[in-house]
């Protein structure tokens, strides 16, 4: 049976210990940057909600925003599975706070969105449904939703044959 040394098992036992120490230590800086970027995301869509109403570009931020999330919560499940029981419970509570400002945070543009989406569809065109009033479903939503976008087609069409017959006289 060949010997083992013990200096050198517990050599060993030290690298991944360090190796261990040096991975959670990369994890936490690229946790940190993500998080910063996720901060950084969540002002500039919060400015964007509060001066514009162009959705597209607000829809655009948000991805991005969804995209570095996405990497951030990759980079804690990776993280999380390197800690101790004591540490991941420590971890948890921070974890909670971050959870709380995102969930606030798509919420509030969720909620943007929505009111945008509601206010652009009054504004294209009023449409009246066939839809008993009082009772809403979500069919004559989508029957609703529809007949606006056939109807704002039919108006685009409608203006640009005008623009071509004025164009030819």
């Amino acid at each position: 049976m060949p010997e083992v040394d013990v200096d050198e098992a517990r050599r060993q036992c030290v690298l991944i210990e360090k190796g261990l120490a040096y991975s959670k230590q990369q994890l936490i800086a690229h946790r940190s940057k993500l998080w910063k970027l996720l901060e950084h995301s969540i002002e500039a869509v919060n400015e964007l909600i509060e001066v514009s109403s162009d959705v597209h570009v607000v829809d655009k931020e948000r991805q991005e925003f969804d995209k570095v999330l996405q990497e951030f919560t990759d980079i804690t499940a990776v993280y999380k599975r390197l800690l101790t029981d004591e540490e991941l419970s420590a971890v948890e509570v921070e974890l909670d706070r971050l959870d709380k400002v995102i969930a606030d945070f798509k919420t509030s543009v969720y909620t943007w969105l929505r009111q945008q989406k509601s206010n652009s569809n009054r504004s294209v065109i009023s449409v009246r449904t066939n839809a008993t009033p009082g009772k809403s479903s979500k069919r004559s939503s989508a029957v609703s939703d529809s007949r606006m976008r056939q109807l704002a087609k039919l108006a685009a069409l409608e203006t640009s044959k005008r623009l071509q017959i004025w164009r030819l006289n």
